[in-house]
């Protein structure tokens, strides 16, 4: 199983990013999302807090790479943080406040989560979310202490990349399959499927 499907489950149960409860779910909550799914109990526990949704169709399209403004949602509820409804307000320049993801981009940005992008100060919310950023953005909202790579820590995440440190912090936490001298792809979009 490749470390970007596995990626939320051993960091939701590392880092509290949400509470499983006992047993296993009888029902299918989404027809594309069977009991078989190895991410099947992360996602129903998801659905259940009211962390995500489906699609009017009943699917949850686990393949369908995930953007920045899903992200967001799905990392702040999951973390339990809470997210208010937000008055109108300039949030970046390309976010609505009244769009609805208005409200995670505003507290995100409140708690030092995101900052926008540098050049532009645009937060680009409809653009999907590599493995590097996702990790980012779990870290920080989980208040994570990260440390100074003293060597590369994945094959393909060289010391001196900007997500390093998510990237040691991963290794040293065991929350990738990937041992130190493997790759992880860290650009690879992030998918749905958890």
């Amino acid at each position: 199983m490749n470390a970007i499907r596995r990626f939320f489950l051993p960091v939701a149960l590392s880092l509290g990013f949400f509470l499983m409860t006992q047993g296993a779910w009888a029902t299918v909550v989404f027809t594309d999302v069977t009991s078989d799914n190895p991410h099947y109990e992360a996602i129903t526990a998801l659905f259940d807090k009211g962390v995500i949704q489906g699609y009017p169709d009943h699917t949850f399209r686990p393949d369908q790479a995930v953007n920045r403004a899903e992200i967001l949602k799905v990392i702040l509820l999951g973390s339990n943080i809470l997210v208010p409804e937000i008055q109108k307000q300039t949030i970046f320049p390309d976010v609505d406040s009244e769009a609805w993801y208005g409200k995670y981009v505003s507290k995100a940005k409140n708690l030092s989560i995101v900052s926008g992008d540098s050049a532009t100060g645009l937060f680009r919310p409809g653009d999907t979310v590599n493995l590097a950023e996702a990790l980012k953005i779990l870290l920080k909202t989980n208040a994570v202490e990260l440390p100074v790579p003293k060597a590369n820590p994945y094959a393909d995440v060289p010391t001196d990349a900007w997500f390093a440190p998510y990237f040691d912090y991963a290794r040293m936490a065991v929350l990738l399959d990937q041992k130190a001298e493997e790759n992880v792809l860290p650009a690879k979009s992030v998918t749905r499927g958890l």
